[in-house]
């Protein structure tokens, strides 16, 4: 049955969409805790258990943060034993020749996503994010400042590399000329080249030596998080279990969110992924 929170409208769709997630989940927990590896929500998932204790009532996906040896160790023992695993499975540029990202996710097979723009689905179907966190040195000097900088353009390249059409509908038709290059350049490297150049800045600082970590390899904001951040662990309650989250949250939070308890305007309150999920036909 629907519901509301904080004035959204939470459908039964979307309850059945988070049961699914809920199941994944505990597949996921099940594994890292069977094996020792450490893992905690993060993002949206995080402000989720902190702020409405489960989902924020207009989110449809869960987040989660490895540490770079854990989740090489996840990655490995899902490739390993993926006959066990299924419907369950982890997707990674690895193992799956067309996923387009560089970070992992596991997923529920039994679901197919279809998606609104050109990135393919790569069959992944309802997922966990597993973030992994790589060294990120030891200060903010020129050279992280120089990775960033690297690391948006090699996004954009990428992003141009999917597009089908050199110029975005709701662009600038004057900027044509400086576009159609860019756009020529990206589709005759390919999206291979530019992933490939993204996950090659996750070895810039070793791990054992950085005082720092961050998911370098995605997204274009990301900002340089305490390492102590991450190794210790609290457990909190999430739509009616118990999820790892890091014992020092509040900073967390406040680091991505700021005032994280403040709900968004109305107008802000409303899903952002471009995709649809389907249960396959059995």
């Amino acid at each position: 049955n629907e519901e509301v929170r904080c004035g959204y409208t939470v459908t039964k769709q979307r309850k059945e969409v988070w049961a699914v997630e809920l199941d994944l989940l505990q597949e996921f927990m099940r594994v890292c805790n069977k094996y020792g590896l450490k893992y905690c929500a993060d993002g949206g998932t995080l402000l989720g258990a902190i702020r409405h204790h489960g989902f924020i009532p207009w989110d449809d996906d869960l987040d989660v943060i490895m540490l770079r040896p854990d989740y090489e160790k996840f990655r490995e023992y899902c490739n390993k034993h993926e006959g066990e695993l299924t419907p369950f499975r982890f997707f990674d540029r690895h193992n799956t020749p067309d996923y387009p990202y560089t970070i992992g996710r596991f997923c529920d097979t039994r679901y197919q996503m279809v998606r609104n723009d050109n990135v393919p689905d790569a069959g992944q179907g309802m997922f966990i994010d597993i973030y992994p966190h790589d060294g990120a040195g030891n200060n903010n000097d020129k050279r992280w400042k120089s990775i960033l900088k690297k690391k948006k353009h090699l996004m954009a390249l990428l992003g141009c590399a999917f597009s089908k059409t050199p110029i975005p509908s709701k662009s600038n038709k004057l900027l044509t000329p400086i576009r159609l290059p860019i756009y020529l350049y990206s589709h005759f490297k390919k999206p291979k080249y530019f992933l490939d150049k993204m996950e090659a800045l996750r070895e810039v600082y070793p791990f054992d030596k950085s005082k720092y970590v961050t998911c370098i390899i995605w997204d274009v904001e990301v900002r340089q998080c305490p390492k102590e951040w991450f190794l210790e662990y609290t457990t909190l309650p999430f739509e009616g279990i118990q999820v790892k989250v890091p014992k020092d949250y509040d900073s967390v939070l406040r680091d991505t969110y700021g005032d994280y308890m403040q709900l968004p305007p109305e107008r802000e309150r409303h899903p952002y992924h471009g995709y649809r999920l389907y249960r396959k036909e059995d």
